[in-house]
């Protein structure tokens, strides 16, 4: 396990690794019919918690990003720069998957925010 990675289990008890933060590269969000963040859950300042997206540190190629990412039900996607959720004032935390490598969660968007920059939804 490199330096950086601490092991845990995350909120619905799977076992995952938080690594360093996504600071550049495209992020990719599956999207509901109800938009890209719906029912998420917030803190007290209204500000996501852990909104699950793929990202790797860098990478602006689509294909690389989403070889992992779970669809599941989802027909549509949309992406973002990382750059632009960190000016916004999100966080991109790399937190891998056994299932999903390129597995990230962002921290601190509102939700309004976190649609705005997500609006350019993309059939799958």
């Amino acid at each position: 396990m490199a330096e950086t990675e601490k092991p845990v289990l995350n909120r619905v008890g799977k076992n995952t690794h938080i690594m360093s933060n996504i600071t550049k590269g495209i992020v990719v969000r599956n999207v509901s019919s109800k938009g890209a963040f719906y029912g998420e859950e917030v803190d007290q300042a209204g500000c996501i918690l852990d909104a699950s997206v793929d990202a790797i540190q860098g990478d602006k190629n689509f294909d690389h990003v989403t070889r992992t990412m779970f669809r599941g039900k989802y027909t549509q996607y949309a992406t973002c720069d990382a750059t632009k959720i960190i000016k916004a004032g999100g966080t991109i935390r790399k937190v891998a998957l056994s299932s999903d490598a390129n597995h990230c969660q962002i921290h601190g968007l509102t939700i309004s925010k976190a649609n705005n920059l997500f609006s350019n939804h993309q059939d799958w």
